[in-house]
């Protein structure tokens, strides 16, 4: 992910959620070793459910970047799943990050198509996660191959990159719940 390097002082965790969630890279400035984690991350790891952990990722990955002081700081969200957007939970967990001006980027991913296996990954929807990465400032974008997925990442941190902080929002606050807001 070429963007990286360009957000030198940002601090960026990775947190995956599918039918549980759970912190793949704590956030750190160290964009090396989060590049090649997120390169070595499989499509086979986030399994689509319809009790997706999405508000429990968010809050782990907000728990994660409590307290840390950084130029900007940013949870990337990988989700194979968009069922869970809708819960209390997710809009919650949303806004909460929001308020600590902590941005959310999500790479939703699955095709559809069978896998090596014959498994069929269907993918989470960028329509109806966007909303959700808006109450934070962030964005989402869709990866159903590998090329795809570099490709949405270095979309979504040039976005992170070249958007106004979070805490420079308009004083009405974060987009109400339900919302279709796009991102800036």
């Amino acid at each position: 992910a070429k963007r990286l390097a360009d957000l030198p002082d940002v601090a960026i965790g990775l947190v995956a959620a599918g039918r549980s969630a759970f912190t793949v890279a704590a956030p750190a400035a160290d964009h090396d070793t989060l590049e090649h984690t997120i390169l070595d991350l499989r499509v086979g790891l986030l399994e689509p459910d319809p009790a997706a952990a999405l508000g429990t990722g968010l809050a782990l990955a907000h728990r994660n970047l409590r307290g840390r002081v950084a130029e900007g700081r940013a949870v990337l969200l990988v989700t194979a799943s968009d069922d869970g957007v809708g819960r209390l939970a997710a809009l919650d967990a949303a806004e909460s990050l929001a308020r600590d001006e902590i941005r959310l980027l999500i790479l939703a991913i699955g095709s559809g198509h069978p896998g090596p296996a014959g498994e069929i990954y269907p993918g989470a929807d960028t329509a109806t996660l966007a909303p959700l990465a808006a109450v934070t400032g962030g964005e989402a974008a869709a990866a159903v191959d590998a090329a795809s997925f570099e490709r949405g990442l270095d979309h979504l941190l040039e976005r992170y990159h070249d958007a106004p902080s979070p805490g420079r929002r308009p004083a009405s606050g974060p987009a109400p719940r339900g919302s279709a807001t796009s991102a800036p």
